[in-house]
């Protein structure tokens, strides 16, 4: 081994351990040299960035990862909207079941409207 060199090990989580193993089989290299090859190429774009982040702009989400994000995220907006609409609308101007209508039609349609936009950013390469 060379004296100017040192092993170190980490205890990372499985999906990550996974991650990296699909790297180094995709790579064709073992876990150390690819280790090594992300650490220290600053033109490779899995390299470490400034304070220690390893940069991942370039890997891509498996569809089914950005379909549920897509999804959950268009949820969370309509039920924003929608609970937001049912405190904030007027009950001095109108009626519980035409704000249940309203609230209910707003979220949905800002629900959607969010899936469709999520997924746009998702998949913006």
């Amino acid at each position: 081994m060379d004296s100017k060199t040192t092993t170190i090990s980490a205890r990372v989580p499985v999906d990550v351990a996974n991650m990296l193993k699909h790297s180094c089989k995709k790579n064709g290299m073992n876990m150390s040299k690819y280790l090594t090859q992300i650490a220290t190429r600053p033109q490779n774009n899995n390299s470490l960035a400034v304070g220690g982040l390893i940069n991942v702009d370039n890997i891509e989400l498996p569809s089914e990862i950005k379909a549920v994000l897509s999804a959950l995220g268009g949820a969370g907006v309509g039920l924003l909207v929608y609970k937001l609409i049912k405190v904030y609308m007027p009950r001095d101007k109108f009626e519980d079941d035409t704000i249940e209508n309203i609230a209910l039609l707003s979220g949905i349609a800002s629900g959607l409207g969010s899936v469709i936009a999520i997924d746009k950013l998702i998949s913006k390469k």
